[in-house]
């Protein structure tokens, strides 16, 4: 992973990606047929059929962000974020589905 930081911050010319200050972990309650549409933000999302409305549980995401100073100086606001897609199987609660945004 730090090497993919490493190479988008390259491309926005940086030298080098922030450090990793602190991070947030959270859940949001976005129905799963919102998820499938496309955003202003973002295109839809390619998740596997095997995800559905039956077994969607919920999106948990985990954000890592640089210091403030870092975010200020840079206009990097976040190093990367993942959603998770937590679905429910006989087997208990698996992650159905990973989307990682950089920078």
């Amino acid at each position: 992973m730090e090497e993919e930081l490493r190479s988008i911050c390259a491309d926005i010319g940086l030298p080098e990606a922030p450090p990793p200050d602190w991070y947030r972990i959270g859940t949001d309650s976005t129905p799963l047929a919102d998820l499938l549409k496309a955003e202003s933000w973002r295109p839809p999302l390619a998740i596997p059929e095997e995800v559905t409305e039956a077994n969607f549980a919920r999106l948990v995401f985990l954000e890592v962000f640089p210091e403030e100073e870092d975010a200020s100086l840079t206009d990097v606001l976040f190093l990367f974020q993942w959603w998770l897609m937590v679905v429910s199987s006989h087997a208990g609660e698996r992650v159905g589905f990973l989307h990682t945004k950089e920078v």
